[in-house]
């Protein structure tokens, strides 16, 4: 089969381009992200990456159509997984909802987006992404997913598994408020739970810590709690004990590259996908902020 995504590169990357670097121009910075660095957005120039859905801000409108009852009903079994998942981490009873804050908790985040993503249409919306980029059986789609949309991790997974791609999934511990953020219930333990329980094929190929500088190096809580080290230690172990393969990352650029080795494997991935917007998706530039939500074909 030919690779579609042989000469393209990745349809952001001079959007990226910082102030430090003597272009483009300044989004308003957000909270526990660094300085813009230009080596950090010209690593996502990378080959072999056809489109990148970025979705940290929800809306569903352009999906008026339901999945298919097979997916339908998958995704409903996956959001079960979920909410007894967070129901045992803090014997809370929230629905799919985490906490506004906690040791895993990155960036702010909206408690009313995150129940929009319950609502099963986004299957149909990945489904119509993958369609519109010509997604076919046998090709690789790679996602690079936090845990700040647990639920639209799940619509997104089992969109590819319909479409018959295979998923190359990195995922990261690090969630925005409300998201997946408490011990017990993280995207890396919900993800292999789902594969567990069968309503997912694949499980993640690759753990990270996630966050600020991909090592959750966002500022200490005001309130209180463990060291960052402390909390990165205690993830990585938890990670192997779950036999679920991890990278410590040393950095921002060293996490981009673990996950591109990791894409590309085997061959190069016709398809991207990134939820939560992790620095290690759109890098910690400001200009990564100037992005809408929704599918982004090459130039």
């Amino acid at each position: 089969m030919r690779n579609r995504s042989s000469n393209v590169r990745a349809p952001h990357a001079r959007s990226l381009r910082c102030p430090a670097s003597g272009g483009g121009r300044r989004p308003p910075e957000r909270r526990h992200f660094r300085q813009p660095d230009p080596l950090r957005s010209r690593r996502l120039a990378a080959p072999g990456i056809l489109a990148v859905i970025a979705l940290a801000v929800i809306f569903v409108a352009r999906s008026p159509r339901s999945p298919d009852g097979v997916a339908a009903a998958r995704f409903q079994a996956g959001l079960s997984v979920l909410e007894r998942m967070r129901e045992i981490a803090d014997e809370s009873p929230s629905g799919i909802e985490g906490t506004e804050d906690s040791d895993l908790t990155t960036t702010p985040g909206s408690r009313s987006a995150k129940a929009l993503t319950t609502d099963p249409r986004w299957i149909v919306f990945f489904g119509d992404a993958l369609a519109s980029a010509g997604i076919r059986s046998g090709d690789r789609v790679a996602l690079n997913m936090s845990g700040s949309f647990p639920a639209l991790n799940l619509a997104a997974l089992i969109a590819v598994d319909a479409s018959g791609a295979s998923a190359v999934s990195t995922v990261s511990y690090g969630a925005s408020r409300f998201g997946a953020n408490l011990p017990g219930y993280t995207w890396p333990e919900i993800h292999a739970e789902l594969v567990r329980a069968r309503i997912l094929r694949e499980g993640p190929a690759l753990v990270f810590w996630g966050g600020a500088d991909d090592r959750l190096d966002q500022p200490e809580r005001p309130d209180g709690g463990p060291p960052r080290a402390v909390v990165r230690d205690r993830l990585a172990l938890a990670a192997r004990r779950a036999g679920l393969s991890f990278h410590a990352s040393r950095g921002l650029a060293d996490g981009i590259d673990a996950r591109l080795r990791v894409y590309s494997k085997r061959a190069p991935p016709n398809f991207f996908v990134s939820i939560g917007g992790p620095e290690s998706s759109l890098g910690s530039c400001g200009d990564a902020f100037g992005f809408s939500s929704g599918f982004f074909a090459p130039p």
